[in-house]
């Protein structure tokens, strides 16, 4: 078994329950069960299986409420916290540990030198952390400018054949249009409508996208950026959470 606290055995538990006059001891059902569930959690430690060790030695830890040494539990606690590659949580946990009563005890050493290597493990876990803009955030900043730019050069290359076959039509048509004219009337009229529409489409997408580029989330926010184009009956609305 990988090491917990000695000095939190189940012997110790029932031995050192004598009554103190600062604090409301558990019942006697209350130490059995705490100490049922402590014995139930340390072989699921034995296994390594930590997340029920944790859950457990927690629910002893609550049992034990107002016991001398209830703060022996929290050694554990930190262990299956570290053990589960959970730094932040173990260091706080083992602080505690020490804070109610373990910077006297046996393995105070022990407990403070856990402290700094995994000090030193959280440290080394942030610095290989990208610290470069949200990979989400940027693709879809850059989606935007390609969608942008493409809408931009079709809007242009439909307008410019609108343009071309308007201008045809307008030296065939005098005084009137010869027959066959109606094809490129109704040609020119969509390509005259298509690029109308992939204009603000480009100027939307470039316009969102273009500040995406250059400002990044609030990673602390708790809430992710989201960027909507949402169609409605005047045209294009851009709505989003920054």
């Amino acid at each position: 078994m990988r090491r917990l606290l000695a000095a939190a055995t189940l012997a110790t538990l029932a031995s050192s329950a004598a009554p103190q006059l600062a604090l409301a001891q558990p019942s006697d059902a209350a130490m059995e069960e705490a100490q049922r569930v402590f014995q139930d959690a340390a072989d699921r430690f034995g296994e390594e299986n930590y997340a029920l060790a944790m859950q457990g030695f927690q629910r002893s830890y609550d049992l034990l409420e107002g016991f001398e040494r209830q703060h022996l539990v929290l050694f554990n606690i930190a262990r299956c916290h570290e053990e589960l590659g959970q730094l932040r949580q173990a260091i706080d946990t083992f602080r505690r540990y020490l804070d109610a009563g373990g910077s006297s005890g046996e393995n105070a050493d022990e407990t403070r030198r856990r402290i700094h290597e995994l000090e030193e493990r959280l440290r080394m876990s942030q610095a290989r952390e990208p610290s470069g803009p949200d990979s989400t955030w940027l693709a879809v900043a850059i989606s935007l400018e390609i969608v942008g730019g493409l809408a931009g050069i079709a809007s242009l290359a439909t307008g410019l054949v609108a343009h071309d076959l308007y201008t045809g039509l307008d030296a065939r048509c005098q005084p009137g249009c010869p027959p066959g004219s109606e094809s490129d009337i109704s040609t020119g009229e969509s390509l005259a409508w298509a690029s109308t529409i992939l204009l603000p489409v480009s100027i939307l997408s470039i316009g969102a996208g273009t500040p995406m580029l250059f400002l990044q989330p609030d990673q602390d926010a708790g809430e992710s950026a989201s960027v909507r184009i949402v169609p409605t009956l005047g045209g294009l609305q851009l709505s989003g959470r920054f």
